[in-house]
């Protein structure tokens, strides 16, 4: 019953073990098991051997038990015999030997065991012993008789022992001391009445009996290998005394007399004395063969026992062991399976469903429901996390944030998976528009700040979303539509998939796809003369109206789906297109290149085969990196960006001031100019020392490592001013030139003109012709159809030759 109660505690200790032992399911486990398994099976033989030897040893030790009833039995006669010889009638020796004869027969009914040979042997010895003449009136004669045959019959029964070797060496003593006591009654007898025909006969039947012959050499029942080692002495004395040769030459001078004569009394007394003292040596040596071979017996059974109830332990506990093993191997290999069906459902990181599991789930949804709601999460600051705070938090921000998705979607019975990154979706059954609303705004509120090992950490989240009964993917298309959408407006906040972002969407796949990108070029100014030392070109789209794209509207777009690259291919098709046609060139072009281009296989040699297509100088044609907080792979990177160095071709890092933008990249990136970002140029002003001292700062740091330094994004002449007084020697900006052809590029300009002039004191002033309208004529410089156009007084492809000195800064 304890063990009943037992066994669901075993069973669960088993179960939570398996959990942890992963090498149950291995082969080295199989192999475990097998060598248990043999262990077990050669413990139990080695066991059950040694029990059969206690076994064999108990029987042993049996016929030894009726050995030593025998020599008590032959000891009984040689009493009778000794009482006759003391003077006691034959009826009070008799009485003596039966006495001792009943308490031998009660020792020999215990022998009898379940053994029927030892049971049979028992019957015979106790037939034997009853070989004596009535006890009312016996004759000396008779007794004489009695002990002969008492005797011959014990020999014969010792001749019949089973135990061989040294086990048999008692039972050989008997044969030799029966045949001693046979002598000594026939001695007796001849000495005590004259000889008979019938004591003749009885001699000389018992001399031809083939079971116990008495006449033949003493000692032939022996041989060496049956003889133990600490009676061999002793044995071989007794052989070689004068004794054991009296008695064999003088029975046989008696048993070949037929009429005894020249037989003495006295010769007869002297060879009766020498086979008494055989006897009482044969008798004493026997005794001790018994004891010490039952000693040995029974330390062998004890032995035997012990050992073999060791093994039969040692195998049950291997058998108990192979069980364990086996239940660990079964149990880890049904857990096995199901981390498997698990593992193939749900991402191992989080615990949210994975890909496949929704993709079973929307399926499941759709024939059950007449719409599906797919809400597409990203976090939105997630990597800076994982770049400033490790793996690690990043991994735990992932599973809060999880968490509650998963929290938000059983309530609303839904479903969560982990797409993969920081990209998640939850999946509800039909939902109206205000439910939509109010679970969406849920998500984006609980996804914005997180409490990460004593971090306080602010990630925040955007949501698109979609509706209809569509399968995952086109439902997961609409949905990064929306998304889209939702970060190009602002992030932290969630947008439904429209049909108008679906249209806009298409079309920027169709220009890429057919390669009707534009380029534009902005011109880069020294701020030490006001030469035009490069221009930057961006890439612009053309919609049905006609009217110029920034790469803001759609360069999202672009990104996710993934044709940067393919865009970039289109961009100096249409750049050498541009130079093909272009009178004078800048002396340098800096095009943006995306960092996931670079970093994937022969990246390098695929902007290097690019950039010799526009068929210029490699040291009047740069690359610039773009978005550099999204450089994942630096080592790849480097290495590419090592083989565009060495091609002569420049490299510059974009928007390097940003918050999310390492200083480390100056030393690790190989990069020959830097561009301060335009929201820290922004901030340089007057009022805004801090900025100014940063800006300081970079340049310095640059100028030590021998880095050109671009300050982007001037937007007033102050920040002209003090850019030039902080040491930078290069700007651009709305203020110096807008995008627009290659052809309308100035080769130069006077700063000086636009010493307190701002971009906004510009366009309000552009009836005083700094502003020119779109519809320009031809001969005017003029710089594209970007919002607005500004036309330089002086911007007209040459340097000033009126006298006027070029500004040498503001």
């Amino acid at each position: 019953m304890a063990f009943v109660a037992s066994e669901p505690f075993i069973t669960r200790q088993l179960n939570r073990l398996s959990r942890h032992t992963t090498w149950a399911q291995t082969t080295a486990a199989f192999w475990l098991i097998g060598a248990l398994a043999l262990g077990s099976i050669g413990a139990a033989g080695l066991g059950a051997a040694r029990h059969y030897s206690a076994a064999q040893a108990s029987t042993s030790l049996d016929w030894l038990g009726m050995s030593r009833e025998r020599l008590d039995l032959l000891r009984s006669v040689e009493d009778m015999e000794q009482d006759l010889a003391a003077g006691k009638s034959p009826a009070a020796a008799v009485a003596g030997y039966v006495e001792r004869r009943d308490r031998q027969v009660a020792k020999l009914r215990e022998l009898e065991v379940d053994d029927g040979e030892i049971a049979r042997a028992a019957d015979a010895t106790i037939g034997a012993a009853n070989a004596v003449p009535a006890p009312e009136n016996p004759s000396t004669f008779g007794v004489h008789v009695s002990a002969l045959l008492i005797s011959v019959q014990g020999g014969a029964l010792a001749r019949q022992t089973p135990l061989e070797g040294e086990l048999a060496f008692p039972d050989n003593l008997m044969v030799e001391l029966a045949r001693l006591q046979a002598m000594s009654a026939m001695l007796m007898s001849l000495r005590d009445a004259a000889p008979s025909d019938d004591m003749l006969m009885l001699i000389g039947s018992a001399n031809a009996s083939s079971l116990f012959p008495i006449q033949g050499p003493v000692g032939t029942a022996f041989t060496p290998e049956a003889v133990p080692e600490q009676f061999r002495v002793e044995l071989e004395q007794w052989l070689d005394s004068e004794d054991t040769h009296a008695v064999t030459n003088g029975v046989e001078t008696v048993l070949k007399s037929t009429s005894l004569e020249g037989l003495t009394v006295q010769s007869l007394n002297d060879l009766h004395t020498s086979v008494n003292r055989s006897i009482v040596t044969l008798t004493g040596l026997s005794q001790a063969a018994l004891a010490a071979i039952g000693q040995d017996l029974e330390g062998q059974i004890e032995n035997s026992a012990t050992s073999g109830s060791r093994w039969l332990y040692t195998s049950v506990g291997l058998a108990v062991a192979v069980a364990v093993v086996m239940t660990l191997r079964q149990n880890r290999m049904r857990q096995a399976a199901v981390d498997l069906r698990l593992a193939a459902s749900t991402d191992g990181l989080t615990g949210l469903s994975n890909r496949g599991h929704l993709e079973a789930y929307v399926c499941a949804l759709r024939e059950r429901d007449s719409e599906v709601v797919l809400m597409h999460v990203d976090l939105d600051h997630f990597k800076p996390v994982n770049d400033t705070y490790g793996h690690a938090v990043g991994d735990r921000v992932l599973q809060l944030a999880a968490e509650r998705l998963r929290e938000v979607a059983f309530e609303y019975d839904g479903l969560a998976a982990r797409l993969g990154g920081d990209e998640f979706v939850v999946v509800f059954s039909v939902l109206d528009s205000a439910d939509v609303e109010r679970v969406s705004q849920r998500l984006v509120d609980s996804l914005i700040s997180y409490s990460v090992g004593g971090l306080d950490i602010t990630v925040g989240a955007s949501i698109g979303v979609a509706r209809g009964n569509d399968t995952l993917h086109e439902l997961l298309i609409d949905a990064d539509l929306a998304l889209y959408q939702a970060k190009r407006t602002g992030r932290g906040q969630a947008a439904t998939f429209q049909d108008e972002a679906a249209a806009f969407v298409d079309f920027v796949r169709q220009e890429v796809t057919e390669g009707r990108v534009q380029a534009v070029f902005q011109p880069q100014f020294s701020l030490r003369d006001g030469r035009c030392v490069g221009a930057e070109v961006y890439a612009r789209l053309v919609d049905r109206n006609g009217t110029l794209l920034q790469a803001d509207e759609w360069m999202g777009v672009v990104e996710w789906m993934g044709w940067t690259a393919k865009l970039f291919e289109h961009l100096v098709t249409a750049v050498a297109a541009e130079v093909a046609a272009a009178g004078n060139l800048p002396p340098k072009l800096w095009i943006n290149v995306s960092p996931s281009d670079l970093v994937r296989p022969g990246g390098g040699d695929w902007v290097l085969s690019n950039l010799r297509r526009l068929g210029l100088p490699p040291d009047s044609v740069g690359i610039e990196l773009t978005n550099p907080e999204s450089i994942t792979d630096l080592t790849a990177l480097a290495c590419a960006l090592h083989e565009v160095r060495s091609a002569g071709y420049g490299v510059a890092l974009d928007d390097f001031g940003r918050l999310n933008a390492p200083l480390g990249h100056l030393r690790d990136l190989p990069v020959s100019r830097v561009k301060l970002d335009k929201g820290l140029v922004g901030q340089v002003t007057p009022e805004m020392l801090p900025s100014a001292w940063i800006v300081r700062a970079l340049s310095d740091l640059a100028r030590q490592l021998r880095i050109e330094v671009v300050a982007e994004g001037v937007s007033s002449g102050h920040q002209l001013e003090l850019l030039a007084k902080l040491g930078i020697p290069t700007a651009q900006g709305y203020l110096l030139g807008l995008p627009g052809g290659l052809e309308r590029l100035p080769l130069g300009m006077n700063l000086r003109q636009l010493v307190g002039v701002s971009l906004d004191d510009l366009e309000r002033r552009a009836s005083g012709g700094l502003i020119a309208p779109t519809s320009s004529n031809p001969g005017d410089p003029t710089y594209g159809n970007d919002r607005r156009t500004i036309v330089r007084n002086g911007d007209d492809r040459r340097l000033r030759t009126d006298g006027e000195a070029p500004a040498a800064g503001a």
